[in-house]
């Protein structure tokens, strides 16, 4: 491999060449993967989307592919295999980096890279039939320099993205139909340097985000609106080149991989937020540490390994991690982000940024790993991160609305009465809606009640019986509705 200085200070990217990118980071000391300013000697990570599916329903998973400037979008099968939609894959921005599905599942953000100075972008999405990705109008909001990771806040109403080259995160009000907006009157907050991952805990009030060249974790309140204030302290250590964070379903522990060794650090989430270290502060792994998730239910830990593999821990007495037999299970090429879908059966899904696919496994008894067959799904060039959708369960139709003075005209009409009946009767209503134009709900309901007797005197007589009492209903659950008494 070789290195190319493409920043101050001690971030350096490396890079394999067109055949075989590593698109991974490094720093001064033997770390061989840190966040940059220049894409075109390095690729950079997609962001993990860790999001809730109905039980034993399809559901869908999108990949960014940094080289192709594609999403690719796959339906889920009830086994948890991925086949490719149709279209395959959709447009994004320069070099798409993180992807983050709203909890509801209706919307997809794509952090999008681009080449320093010039700041990146978010693509945004609405989600269409069967789960197919449709650009929101705009198509995409601005960032800042380097946008890397994505996160959405639990109620849907904040996004958080990481920019590694202009060391703070950007952050995002959520407003009609999930279209982004900068927040204001702060629409960033600093971070250290060369933020990365970014991670909210289950509860919407901490943020956490990774210094890959600080070696720091950043930790943040959120305040009011979602807007991000520094807790105190702002940093807490962690080890080299801390890359990705997770932060289990209870909020109790957060795991951060580190891309310099071949370990991964666990924390106790302590008073008001606050990161303290487990004991022991880290547990091995197989070889350096990149993408990090944790299961649904809280029991399992997944992290991927630049030897090609994920190893996989069981979660222990107070959230302390304890390696699986086997403790490691194969991947493709440099595999990257992992997701775990809480499907049952359940399911997870790692991208293989040099081999260009997507490794699927089945998540057997105690949490074990096995592929899928096939155990491996192509997708575009250079994939790093992916997300998976929430397949949410049908929501109940809306209550009927009552009816309108509009409708109870209409059905005078239907009739067909002599001239000077329905002229007598549709005055009555016209009336009763100019009345409630002008906010005069009293007159409102005199005139209906009016409207109603009358159609009574009328009934059995030059209105059928049943006509008249259909009318009559009618008029009522719209006096009703208006609130008249009576």
């Amino acid at each position: 491999m070789g290195a190319a200085n493409v920043g101050a200070g001690s971030a350096w990217l490396v890079e394999r060449g067109p055949g075989g990118r590593d698109r991974r980071r490094g720093l001064e000391c033997g770390v061989a993967r840190v966040l940059g300013n220049v894409w075109q000697v390095a690729l950079l990570s997609v962001a993990l989307a860790l999001v809730w599916a109905a039980p034993a329903a399809a559901s869908d998973v999108y990949v960014a592919n940094g080289g192709s400037g594609t999403v690719s979008q796959f339906d889920v099968g009830f086994s948890g295999a991925l086949s490719p939609k149709n279209p395959a894959t959709v447009l994004a921005g320069a070099t798409p980096q993180g992807v983050a599905v709203s909890p509801d599942g209706n919307s997809v953000y794509v952090a999008n890279l681009t080449l320093a100075p010039v700041k990146g972008t978010v693509s945004q999405y609405s989600v269409g039939a069967f789960g197919g990705l449709v650009p929101k109008s705009p198509a995409m909001v601005g960032a800042g320099v380097g946008p890397f990771e994505i996160a959405v806040s639990p109620d849907g109403r904040s996004v958080y993205v990481t920019d590694s080259n202009s060391n703070h995160v950007s952050q995002y009000d959520v407003g009609v139909g999930g279209a982004l907006a900068p927040k204001s009157p702060k629409s960033f907050v600093s971070a250290g340097q060369s933020p990365g991952g970014v991670a909210v805990s289950p509860d919407g009030r901490s943020v956490y985000v990774t210094n890959v060249g600080a070696s720091t974790v950043s930790q943040y309140d959120v305040g009011a609106g979602g807007a991000l204030a520094h807790k105190k302290p702002a940093t807490v250590a962690a080890g080299s080149g801390p890359f990705d964070v997770a932060v289990s379903p209870d909020g109790t522990s957060v795991y951060v991989t580190n891309l310099g060794s071949s370990n991964i650090r666990q924390y106790n989430v302590g008073a008001g937020g606050t990161l303290v270290p487990k004991s022991p502060a880290t547990v091995s792994s197989a070889s350096a540490t990149v993408g990090i998730a944790v299961s649904p239910d809280g029991t399992s830990v997944y992290v991927t390994n630049e030897g090609s593999v994920v190893s996989q821990y069981h979660v222990g007495l107070g959230g302390g991690l304890v390696p699986m037999s086997p403790p490691t299970v194969p991947a493709g090429n440099s595999p990257d982000k992992v997701a775990v879908s809480p499907n049952a059966p359940h399911n997870v899904y790692v991208t293989n940024g040099n081999s260009n696919d997507v490794s699927q496994y089945d998540v057997g008894t105690g949490g074990a790993l096995a592929p899928k067959s096939p155990a491996t799904v192509p997708v575009g060039t250079s994939p790093f991160g992916l997300a998976v959708r929430p397949t949410l369960a049908t929501p109940p139709p809306p209550p009927p609305q009552p009816p309108t003075i509009a409708d109870v005209i209409a059905s005078v009409q239907a009739l067909d009465l002599p001239g000077g009946s329905e002229g007598a009767l549709l005055a009555k209503l016209t009336g009763a809606q100019r009345d409630l134009e002008a906010n005069n709900r009293g007159g409102a309901c005199g005139k209906l009640g009016a409207f109603i007797n009358q159609i009574q005197a009328h009934s059995g007589k030059a209105i059928p019986a049943a006509d008249a009492q259909t009318v009559i209903d009618q008029a009522t659950k719209v006096s009703q509705s208006l609130g008249c008494g009576g």
